[in-house]
């Protein structure tokens, strides 16, 4: 597998991602449209930041970090680690979801990604072809995984 695709991607993304379809796959869904810009929501998480800062100032006078330090810490760290983070989100929720398909379509070789956000609109746009059977899937977990999905569905047919 090309290291790009191993690059920040959780295996736990793939698999749920492969699930998810495997289940659309057998419901006659082959075209994926996955809003990724989020434009509004950037401004959002500065606005946010702002407001965080303008509380935190507001709340914690000197003489209320006197009486509650251990308080004032906690909150401090909470404004640490959420404060001034908007191009963090951004990434995660933008090239972060297309490099989880991008390396779901590097298990199933037979998808193609149709355009990226910013291309066509603010949507990335890809397709998986109906599967034939478990070797148009690169991966053994994922091969079961689709396995038993075939099951699944071939037992509620009969049912």
């Amino acid at each position: 597998m090309p290291e790009e695709y191993k690059d920040k991607v959780e295996p736990k993304s793939i698999l749920a991602l492969s699930l998810f379809i495997n289940i659309l796959n057998e419901e006659g869904i082959t075209d994926f449209e996955i809003p990724c810009m989020y434009v509004l929501d950037y401004e959002y998480h500065e606005r946010r930041n702002r407001k965080l800062l303008e509380d935190f100032n507001k709340e914690w006078t000197e003489e209320r970090k006197d009486r509650a330090l251990l308080l004032y810490k906690e909150e401090a760290n909470y404004l640490e680690r959420n404060y001034n983070k908007q191009d963090l989100i951004s990434e995660i929720k933008t090239e972060g979801i297309i490099r989880k398909f991008e390396r779901v379509l590097y298990h199933y070789p037979n998808g193609v990604i149709k355009s990226y956000p910013g291309e066509v609109d603010s949507f990335f746009h890809l397709s998986i072809p109906a599967l034939k059977c478990e070797k148009d899937i690169k991966g053994d977990v994922l091969r079961e995984l689709y396995k038993l999905i075939q099951e699944k569905y071939q037992e509620n047919e009969r049912g």
